[in-house]
């Protein structure tokens, strides 16, 4: 809806997270603010909450802080991100305090949770986490009891939970910021064990188009598509284009000029 309404405006509405990173070990003036499309599920949660201690290198950029998602970017003087959400909306299976402690931290009050496992004492659970301590019974998604080893999962793949950004302890202090952030780079990422470079960037704003436009990835279970499926998604934001692709694209290049 936001995509179709913007498509005559200086504005792209994106399924990205906004995040920033700390180049290396350097000082905090030197934050990057980022504007991520990731395809949906789970690759957006585990991206943009990890403990940042778990990527600092001299060589290699530190995620600092994020800002939120889904993503506004509007041309004003610069290109500008806001986050228009007040909260994540990540799937659960597969989230843990060991693929993503940060999220796990940020979703362990105040959410919202669909489709997930249920424990006998009262807790959630899903495929991923530790298994409940001894004598705790799991009842399932469809409200099935449901044991280890079952030929069915506990929580649906796609299950989901809705918690509070403010949450999260990596949120930026400007994700709130009315102006939002300047944005100095887009980085399209997706699924792809093999057969692609892990990291390339595009000569331009035009062969950024075209290389967002000609993206592919495995499949997830937010797609209509059977896991590990290589399927076209463009710009990893396949299920959000609110209006026909080709419109899309034009809207996208039309920005060069204000870029």
């Amino acid at each position: 809806m936001a995509s179709r309404l913007h498509r005559a405006s200086p504005i792209l509405s994106q399924s990205h997270f906004l995040g920033s990173l700390l180049e290396g070990s350097v000082a905090l003036s030197d934050v990057v603010p980022l504007s991520c499309p990731v395809p949906w599920r789970p690759n957006d949660m585990k991206v943009s909450r990890p403990q940042p201690t778990s990527l600092q290198s001299p060589r290699w950029p530190m995620l600092r802080q994020l800002l939120g998602q889904p993503t506004f970017l509007q041309y004003l003087g610069k290109l500008r991100a806001i986050n228009p959400e007040n909260g994540f909306f990540g799937v659960a299976p597969g989230t843990s305090d060991k693929t993503n402690p940060y999220a796990m931290s940020t979703i362990a009050k105040n959410t919202v949770f669909t489709n997930v496992g249920e424990t006998s004492d009262g807790g959630v659970w899903w495929e991923g986490l530790d298994p409940p301590a001894g004598g705790v019974t799991l009842t399932d998604w469809h409200g099935k009891t449901w044991k280890q080893g079952s030929s069915t999962p506990c929580a649906h793949p796609n299950s989901r939970f809705c918690a509070p950004a403010a949450k999260c302890p990596i949120i930026d202090p400007q994700w709130e910021s009315e102006e939002g952030v300047p944005i100095d780079a887009i980085i399209f990422s997706g699924r792809r064990p093999e057969g692609v470079p892990l990291v390339y960037e595009s000569f331009n704003w035009k062969h950024g188009v075209f290389v967002g436009a000609a993206m592919r990835s495995e499949a997830t279970a937010a797609a209509e598509h059977k896991g590990k499926v290589i399927m076209h998604d463009p710009f990893a934001m396949r299920p959000f284009f609110g209006y026909n692709f080709g419109d899309y694209l034009a809207h996208c290049l039309s920005m060069e000029g204000l870029i």
